[in-house]
C-alpha cells in the first residue's frame, strides 16, 4: 500500500496527497482532470491516527459517517460473522 508524505500548510494546517486515480474514480475531478476550484472535502478525526476525508456535498449537507454506505458495509458484515460465530459455538445448534 502506498505511503503519503505529510507536509506543512501554513502555520496550523497539515496535508497528505490523495491519489490521483482514486479522485478520478470517485468524479472529483473536471473532465480536463483538474480539481474543480469550488471542491470542499470535510476531515473529521475518528480517533488517534485515524482521519475520515470526504467531499462536501453541494448542499452541505454531509451525513453523519456512522449513516455511510462503507460504514453501513462493515457493520452489517461484522454482526454477519458475529452470527456465523455463535451459531458455530457448542449449545447452539438449531
Amino acid at each position: 500500500m502506498p505511503q503519503y508524505q505529510l507536509r506543512q500548510l501554513g502555520k496550523q494546517n497539515a496535508g497528505v496527497s490523495l491519489p490521483w486515480r482514486a479522485l478520478k474514480r470517485d468524479d472529483l475531478l473536471k473532465e480536463d482532470g483538474t480539481i474543480p476550484d469550488d471542491q470542499l472535502m470535510d476531515v473529521e478525526r475518528l480517533g488517534e491516527g485515524v482521519y475520515l476525508v470526504r467531499p462536501t456535498p453541494d448542499d452541505g449537507n454531509l451525513p453523519e459517517f456512522r449513516e455511510t454506505d462503507v460504514v453501513q458495509d462493515a457493520v452489517a458484515r461484522e454482526l454477519m460473522d458475529m452470527s456465523a460465530f455463535d451459531s458455530l459455538q457448542p449449545g447452539n445448534a438449531d
